[in-house]
């Protein structure tokens, strides 16, 4: 085995070996960035709730004030 031939293989093994390390942290922000789009998504459906009622309360304030305004005028 001659001195090239062990520097050959050294430097594929040192370049699959760096190769697997930017795989295990690419691996590792997909994971972690799903889990948050994960509680992202959960926290958006919660708002969503809260936003339809509120949205609802207001609608309902809205039909009571005009209802007060129309008795203020005399018009009904």
């Amino acid at each position: 085995m001659t001195w090239e031939i062990f520097i050959g293989i050294t430097v594929i093994i040192s370049f699959v070996i760096s190769i697997g390390r930017i795989i295990k942290s690419n691996t590792q922000a997909m994971t972690s960035l799903k889990d948050g789009i994960a509680t992202l998504s959960t926290t958006l459906e919660g708002q969503k709730k809260d936003i339809n009622q509120i949205d609802t309360t207001v609608h309902n304030h809205e039909t009571r004030i005009t209802v007060l305004e129309h008795k203020g005028d005399g018009c009904k």
